[in-house]
């Protein structure tokens, strides 16, 4: 529960162009540079003052880390979580159509939902279709599809 709470503030941003200049501070300000372009696609009001952000993991050629943005309350990351738009983003810049945006989940969060996508992909291999994984209440579970006409 204190780890959940440490990360309420935070986003994480997958599969965002990572900067490969050897200066630290350009780095840095390339990354904000996108993630105020990014966010700001979505929510104009966006304002980038006071958040920081660190990338996360080892550097993999031609693999861009992910992204770890700490703003600065937890309403401003339930806004960017709430109003943020795959689709928006990428007219906003084609080079955002591999950025995905996730809130930053726990050790244990991370564990259960990778168990999650494994029950389902098992359940897909023996034949069940329109299976996805939707949150409730915060918690993700395996549910049908339900087509709509």
């Amino acid at each position: 529960l204190n780890d959940r709470a440490r990360r309420a503030n935070n986003v994480m941003v997958y599969g965002l162009l990572e900067s490969t200049n050897p200066d630290v501070e350009m780095r840095k300000k390339f990354d904000l540079d996108l993630i105020t372009s990014l966010f700001k696609s979505s929510l104009p009001i966006f304002n980038n003052s006071g958040i920081k952000m660190y990338r996360v993991g080892k550097k993999q050629v031609g693999k861009p880390r992910p992204l770890k943005v700490i703003l600065t309350s937890q309403c401003d990351a339930e806004l960017v979580m709430s109003t943020f738009s795959h689709d928006t983003a990428t007219k906003a810049n084609p080079n955002f159509y591999s950025v995905k945006v996730a809130r930053d989940k726990t050790l244990q969060e991370q564990k259960y939902l990778k168990s999650l996508i494994t029950e389902m992909e098992e359940r897909k291999s023996k034949g069940e279709t329109d299976l996805t994984i939707k949150y409730r209440n915060n918690v993700p579970s395996i549910v049908k599809i339900t087509k709509t006409n």
